[in-house]
């Protein structure tokens, strides 16, 4: 029989490696159903790539205005990283600027007021100077968000004189 040609000296090793892979499965098993306490923030370890759930706008409102509307942009999947809740706008050339969601932004609305410039690129991380500004004039603008590097549909606005 096969356990016959088994050396005793083995049994310890063998013994202490079911031992640990024992130990961790059970120790994976009671982190996965530790409960939250109240109030303490949950953070997903995956992002919307992983899990398919990707950004959607559904609504844009209003449609145009000027410089200083207020505008909300609605829909699905807009919190990013650390809870970023960013859109681009992009003109007619392709050149496009970071817009900050505003108070009241959430993973379902963006607000923010629209302003005459926006920076080219997120530095938000970096704490480096923003190097260049899309500058905002009348015509039709691209919007989009962009969380986790998924783009969702872009949304027209027309950006009109005071």
């Amino acid at each position: 029989m096969w356990f016959k040609k088994f050396s005793p000296r083995f049994l310890p090793a063998v013994m202490f490696g079911i031992l640990i892979l024992g130990g961790g499965y059970l120790l994976i098993k009671k982190l996965q159903s530790y409960p939250a306490k109240p109030g303490e923030n949950i953070v997903p370890i995956s992002s919307p790539s992983d899990t398919g759930d990707f950004p959607e706008i559904d609504s844009i409102v209003p449609p145009s205005g000027p410089i200083g509307t207020v505008i909300e942009i609605g829909g699905v999947n807009f919190n990013g990283f650390e809870g970023d809740l960013n859109a681009w706008i992009e003109n007619e050339q392709g050149v496009k600027g970071i817009i900050r969601g505003e108070a009241g932004s959430s993973a379902t609305v963006i607000k923010f007021v629209l302003k005459s410039s926006y920076c080219k690129k997120d530095t938000s991380y970096s704490g480096l100077a923003c190097s260049g500004y899309l500058a905002v004039i009348p015509g039709k603008y691209k919007i989009y968000v962009e969380p986790w590097g998924n783009k969702s549909n872009e949304t027209i606005f027309t950006v009109k004189e005071k």
